[in-house]
């Protein structure tokens, strides 16, 4: 009979999932969520070390943009994340999400009439191109304003803005 080693890999609740969820932003829930109950966070830390090679991404149960923590409820709270600060002597600040910019991209055409046409959720569009289809959606005729706000998940506000009312 032989012996089975277990390492601390093999106990990471991130093991299976796809990469993915941790590296885009747009996955990070998933992401933060496998790392919420993880026996194993200060470790992954640790290995990572992420505050020393400007990481970003969830880590240890933490999104980390360049090398900081990004703001969340538990930020300033967990100990585990306080302690591998402290241990590796780290004076990092915690990245309020407010600082963040994120790169604007040209509208996805394809994407927006995708929308219209029903092969993608309103997830994968940002919002200005949900304004986009919105109005694109308003001009065919077809939809209700009750309707395009349903699909599009923009508010009345906005859409009083958007569309020619």
């Amino acid at each position: 009979m032989t012996a089975t080693t277990r390492t601390r890999n093999d106990e990471a609740n991130c093991i299976g999932i796809n990469p993915a969820f941790f590296e885009h932003e747009e996955f990070y829930d998933i992401g933060l969520e496998a790392c919420s109950t993880c026996n194993v966070r200060l470790w992954c830390l640790q290995l990572v070390d992420p505050a020393n090679n400007w990481s970003d991404g969830v880590i240890g149960g933490h999104a980390w943009q360049n090398g900081r923590p990004i703001e969340s409820a538990t930020t300033a709270t967990d100990p585990i994340l306080r302690t591998y600060l402290k241990a590796q002597d780290h004076k990092v600040d915690i990245l309020n999400r407010r600082d963040i910019k994120k790169p604007k991209r040209e509208p996805d055409e394809l994407a927006i009439e995708a929308f219209i046409e029903g092969q993608i959720y309103w997830r994968k569009l940002s919002a200005e191109e949900r304004k986009i289809a919105a109005l694109r959606m308003w001009e065919t005729g077809q939809y209700t304003q009750t309707d395009i706000s349903d699909l599009t998940k923009l508010s009345g506000h906005t859409l009083k803005k958007v569309l020619p009312l």
